[in-house]
């Protein structure tokens, strides 16, 4: 079930970079607003954000191909995390029902 699941993910963090990378190309004359402000803290945290989600995906699809643990139940474990991972982007097209934990 991952497989599709870690591919919908990482393509979501793909976009969300996408739109970062755009966001630091729009112009900002100044911090004006609270909504300014919280779009500046989003836009510095973000790419992190990214980066942190998909060394999450990558090790979790690492446990799910090589069950070698002693925790019989790691593979489970670690749908349930991306399966977790996967609920902030429960509106867009390609988020499946079944994913929903």
């Amino acid at each position: 079930m991952s497989g599709d699941l870690d591919e919908c993910l990482l393509s979501r963090i793909a976009e969300d970079e996408a739109a970062v990378a755009r966001m630091e190309d729009a112009p900002m004359n100044g911090v004006e607003s609270p909504a300014e402000a919280d779009y500046l803290r989003f836009a510095d945290r973000a790419p992190s954000e990214c980066e942190a989600k998909r060394r999450i995906v990558e090790r979790c699809v690492f446990i799910q191909k090589i069950n070698w643990w002693e925790y019989d139940d790691a593979p489970n474990l670690a749908n349930d995390v991306l399966e977790a991972l996967a609920l902030s982007y429960a509106d867009h097209p390609d988020y499946r029902p079944e994913w929903r934990p």
